[in-house]
C-alpha cells in the first residue's frame, strides 16, 4: 500500500467516523432530547440523561479519534492534500474543550451525581438537562460543518 492508498484510507475513514459523530449529535439534539423533556418524572427525565450522557461520552470520544488521528497522519504523509484532514481533526478535537470548558462545571457537574440531583429542585434538574442540550447545540454545528468539510473534500480533494 503506497502513500496514495493510505491517504485515501483515512480520508475515507475519517469522512465515516465524522458522520457517525455528526449523526449521533443531531439524534440526540433532535429526537432523544425532546423525549426525555417529556418525561413528567424528574427522577426519569435526570436517570436518561445520565445512562445517555455516560454511554455516548466514550462511543462519541472513541469515534473521534479516528479523524483526529486520521487528520494527523494525512498531513505527516502529505501536507500539501493532508491539510484539509488536519483542520477535519483540529475541528474534531474542539468538542473536548468545550466540553470541559463551558460544559463541565456549568450544566454537567451540577446534576451528574445522583445523590446531588436527587436533592435539588426538581425544576433545576429539569432546567438544567434543557441547558446542557442547548451546549451540545453548540458541538452538533461543529460535527455537522465537519462532515460537510469533510465530504466536500473527499469529493473534491
Amino acid at each position: 500500500m503506497d502513500a496514495e492508498d493510505v491517504l485515501k484510507l483515512i480520508k475515507f475513514t475519517s469522512t465515516v467516523a465524522t458522520g457517525v459523530i455528526a449523526g449521533g449529535a443531531i439524534y440526540i439534539n433532535l429526537a432523544e432530547h425532546p423525549a426525555r423533556m417529556q418525561l413528567d418524572d424528574v427522577q426519569s427525565l435526570h436517570r436518561q440523561w445520565r445512562e445517555s450522557f455516560d454511554r455516548a461520552k466514550y462511543l462519541m470520544a472513541g469515534t473521534s479519534l479516528l479523524p483526529i488521528a486520521g487528520g494527523i497522519a494525512a498531513f505527516a504523509i502529505d501536507q500539501s492534500k493532508g491539510k484539509p484532514w488536519l483542520i477535519t481533526a483540529g475541528l474534531m478535537a474542539f468538542n473536548m474543550p468545550y466540553t470541559a470548558l463551558a460544559m463541565k462545571s456549568r450544566v454537567i457537574d451540577p446534576i451528574y451525581d445522583y445523590e446531588v440531583a436527587a436533592k435539588m429542585d426538581p425544576g433545576k434538574v429539569r432546567d438544567t438537562v434543557d441547558k446542557w442540550n442547548t451546549f451540545h447545540k453548540v458541538r452538533t454545528i461543529i460535527d455537522v460543518s465537519t462532515l460537510a468539510w469533510c465530504v466536500y473534500n473527499l469529493v473534491y480533494n
